[in-house]
């Protein structure tokens, strides 16, 4: 994949129309409009479809552009960690966390350790909740936030950021009721943490439609937003720009997200520093 196309699809994506992402991104109309055809046509599928005068990811689009979100943070992720070779004046920490945690609270964690730590490196690595603790333990992240019902390890600092609910969603047309019998489905791949936390009943739903799975709490969102069936996602999710109504849903369903770091090497050090002032936190 070419990271200067990624960028360019991305861009689309976030603006809407071919004419505000070549703005954005300073190339003409024409040649981003060449590049999506060029690329459309290398996938075999179109990547997005015109509604309301807007550039919409097609289901196609949408995992597209999470490879793209991916490969793209990849590069600068890399570029990052060179320019801090070169200038060898940084501390790393490297934070592994989960994809629905990542989109409510990652931006407030990044602001707040720039602020206190100026000189301080942070990487995100996200993951499901499932692989926290080995990634943890292993060493491969520095700190680790994470989904859990109820969690306890004495061998851990660790910490409750905030509490979780799951929300049932519809795109913005549905009506206020569902239908049993023929709803698509949008599902978690059933290896996350998420799937384990639905209801035998809403599994067994039976649909004439296509279920989709994806690991990707974002895409579940989008992929409702744009048509392609209900979900249970998490409430923080959805901001009042999401284009998505919320029904009602019997079950209460809930978790917790935690940060926690490894108790023996991190006493008195910085990344202890750091845990701390994650912990100040909150999603509210």
């Amino acid at each position: 994949m070419d990271t200067r196309v990624c960028e360019y699809m991305i861009a689309v994506a976030e603006e809407g129309t071919i004419s505000a992402a070549a703005e954005k991104i300073h190339i003409s109309q024409s040649a981003l409009s060449q590049s999506l055809a060029r690329l459309e046509k290398e996938v075999g599928s179109p990547l997005f479809e015109r509604r309301d005068r807007k550039m919409i990811p097609t289901i196609i689009g949408e995992r597209y552009l999470q490879t793209a979100r991916e490969f793209v943070s990849l590069k600068e992720d890399t570029y990052e960690k060179i320019r801090a070779l070169s200038h060898n004046t940084e501390e790393t920490v490297r934070i592994g966390i989960c994809n629905q945690a990542y989109q409510v609270i990652s931006d407030r964690i990044q602001n707040t350790l720039k602020q206190r730590f100026p000189n301080l490196s942070i990487n995100f690595y996200r993951y499901d909740s499932s692989a926290a603790m080995d990634l943890l333990k292993s060493g491969t992240v520095d700190l680790a936030v994470f989904a859990r019902k109820t969690f306890y390890d004495p061998s851990l600092l660790w910490f409750e950021l905030y509490r979780e609910h799951l929300v049932l969603i519809a795109p913005k047309n549905h009506p206020d009721t569902i239908s049993p019998d023929n709803e698509p489905l949008i599902l978690p791949n059933a290896t996350t943490f998420l799937y384990g936390l639905m209801p035998e009943e809403f599994l067994k739903r039976r649909t004439a439609q296509i279920t989709y799975k994806t690991a990707d709490t974002h895409e579940m969102l989008k992929l409702t937003e744009n048509g392609y069936g209900i979900a249970l996602v998490p409430s923080r999710i959805i901001s009042p720009e999401s284009r998505c109504r919320v029904l009602d849903y019997p079950a209460n369903i809930s978790y917790s997200i935690y940060a926690a770091i490894q108790k023996q090497r991190t006493a008195g050090t910085m990344l202890e520093q750091v845990f701390h002032a994650v912990t100040e936190l909150s999603a509210d």
